[in-house]
């Protein structure tokens, strides 16, 4: 249900496995995702890395290779409204087989997927009116970070399925880096303050230190989700935009998949990046139910992504 409804009611070059650190160099980001694109996924508990080599990476955790990914994209303020719509896939949905993959917005609305309890009370734990008196983006962060931490605990998520796009900049080049495996909570959410840092922006300083690493937006990335798999389904603020295009009636699997593809190609909108100067234009309750009503609207095209997994 709404929240309004419930208040009335190291160098990616080549193959390498070890650990590296980058040093920042600012260049202007390609913002086109790429499903190819180069990247680092880190194991937060043995702290070990592996780069560019998909084959060596599903070997060693076979835990992934029969699940399916949602991956989520960065969207400014718009990411409540893309909390909404990721409060009806749960509440709707059975996703034991799904992991979770995001970056900037994306990464706190995957860390929302992971939650094992009822999402309309995690939802409705982080929609409280405080978070409208936040001054800065990193204000609202922290606050969003001390109402998870002092509310939850991380045995109410399941934090293995969590995937956390992160960017650093190595030698004129972006590198991306894919952080799972998370044997905190707050490690989580540090990994989701890391992949929303925009310098100056999200923040009073230029860059953020996270796991020895000069952290940025992760939405910096060609491609910020973790590349081992493809998505079952790629949630941003516009995905029902050009719904209308493909026909969900017939062979509903090759429309899906297509209707996915054209998603994850789109370039990141700068208009959602744009959301974050102009705070008082949004109000997040409205954004949330927004974006539940969406996705419920289309509950239809849902159904056929998800198949079997139906909550009755």
């Amino acid at each position: 249900m709404s929240i309004i409804s419930r208040l009335l009611n190291k160098s990616c070059a080549s193959k390498v496995v070890g650990i590296k650190s980058a040093m920042p160099t600012i260049m202007k980001p390609q913002m086109r995702a790429e499903i190819d694109t180069e990247q680092c996924i880190i194991n937060i508990r043995t702290n070990k890395w592996i780069c560019n080599d998909n084959t060596l990476y599903l070997k060693e955790n076979a835990y992934i290779k029969d699940k399916k990914l949602i991956s989520i994209s960065p969207g400014g303020f718009k990411g409540f409204y893309m909390l909404g719509t990721c409060a009806f896939i749960k509440e709707s949905y059975i996703l034991d087989d799904y992991i979770y993959s995001g970056a900037s917005a994306g990464a706190w609305n995957s860390l929302f997927m992971t939650y094992k309890k009822d999402p309309i009370e995690l939802a409705y734990e982080l929609l409280d009116d405080k978070l409208n008196n936040a001054v800065s983006i990193i204000d609202l962060e922290y606050m969003i970070k001390y109402k998870i931490l002092n509310k939850f605990k991380a045995d109410d998520f399941d934090l293995k399925k969590l995937f956390v796009g992160v960017t650093s900049f190595d030698y004129m080049k972006i590198k991306t880096h894919i952080f799972s495996d998370f044997d905190t909570l707050d490690d989580a959410v540090n990994s989701c303050i890391a992949s929303s840092h925009i310098p100056y922006i999200t923040g009073n300083s230029f860059s953020n230190k996270y796991q020895n690493l000069n952290a940025f937006d992760g939405g910096f990335s060609k491609y910020p989700y973790l590349n081992v798999i493809k998505p079952s389904l790629h949630i941003t603020p516009s995905m029902w935009k050009d719904v209308k295009d493909f026909n969900f009636c017939e062979d509903h699997d090759v429309n899906a998949r297509k209707y996915i593809e054209k998603l994850l190609k789109m370039p990141m909108q700068v208009s959602d990046y744009t959301t974050l100067f102009s705070r008082s234009k949004y109000n997040f309750v409205e954004l949330y139910d927004k974006g539940y009503n969406d996705a419920k609207n289309n509950r239809d095209i849902l159904d056929k992504m998800f198949h079997q997994n139906k909550i009755e």
